[in-house]
């Protein structure tokens, strides 16, 4: 995975990037069809993005993690412990600021951001350099936004889950993992179409459940589509179920 920038003024900015993710430098003007890599993270005055390289020269397509602006922007903004599906599987009788919770795969960050902005410690796991990348944008920009002294402990670990869940004590264990598309589902939305391409399925899915339920202090919740089978096909204790979603529900000490 390489990284480009639309401005030369970027470039010592993408440069330290590279750097610190391990990550390629794609020359701004090669041809996309040279290159054998499925997209390219792009720097431009706004955002950090991540483009498919059949749109690398423009931002059609691309994909970024937006704490700000939008819809998504709203929610985060307003997090209501009583109106999200999230908090209610995540914190269930405990507040927040009690809570220490590992998103075990982060991703883009959506729901752990929601968490923190309730109160809860989040550790946010991405082994994905590309994808933490984004993140960490998103949380820069996000941060700059917010009021001097507002509470919000988020902390981004470039690590494999794995490796954190036995060694960071935490009380929730929350795991959204990329599955496979099935073949008569609705189309997914973009961005995940993209990170798919990139990524793959998280295959090891089933492994990380097993390893949660060895850690986490009072439960476990994987986020599932309403129709999927449950991870590993344990079944949850409880289920806090959406339209779209659902968030399956594992106590600690019953598996």
């Amino acid at each position: 995975m390489g990284i480009s920038w639309t401005d030369p003024a970027l470039e010592a900015d993408a440069r330290d990037l590279a750097r610190r993710y391990g990550l390629a430098l794609a020359d701004p003007g090669q041809d996309a069809t040279a290159s054998t890599e499925q997209a390219v993270l792009v720097l431009t005055p706004e955002r950090l993005e991540l483009r498919p390289w059949g749109a690398s020269h423009g931002s059609e397509g691309a994909v970024a993690t937006e704490f700000v602006g939008g819809a998504e922007g709203y929610r985060q903004r307003h997090p209501s412990p009583g109106r999200e599906l999230l908090s209610r599987a995540v914190l269930g009788p405990r507040k927040a600021a009690e809570l220490t919770v590992v998103d075990a795969t982060v991703g883009l960050g959506r729901d752990a951001f929601v968490l923190a902005r309730l109160g809860c410690r989040v550790l946010a796991c991405e082994r994905a350099p590309v994808v933490a990348a984004l993140l960490e944008d998103g949380l820069d920009r996000a941060a700059a936004q917010r009021s001097a002294g507002e509470p919000f402990r988020f902390e981004l670990l470039v690590a494999d889950a794995r490796d954190v869940l036995p060694t960071h004590p935490h009380h929730v264990a929350y795991l959204d993992p990329m599955h496979p598309p099935r073949r008569k589902s609705a189309l997914v939305r973009k961005e995940m179409r993209v990170l798919r391409r990139v990524l793959g399925a998280d295959a090891d899915a089933d492994t990380l459940l097993e390893l949660a339920l060895a850690h986490a202090q009072l439960r476990v919740v994987v986020k599932r589509p309403r129709h999927a089978p449950p991870l590993g096909e344990r079944v949850p204790q409880r289920v806090v179920e959406g339209r779209r979603v659902r968030f399956d529900i594992y106590d600690a000490g019953r598996n």
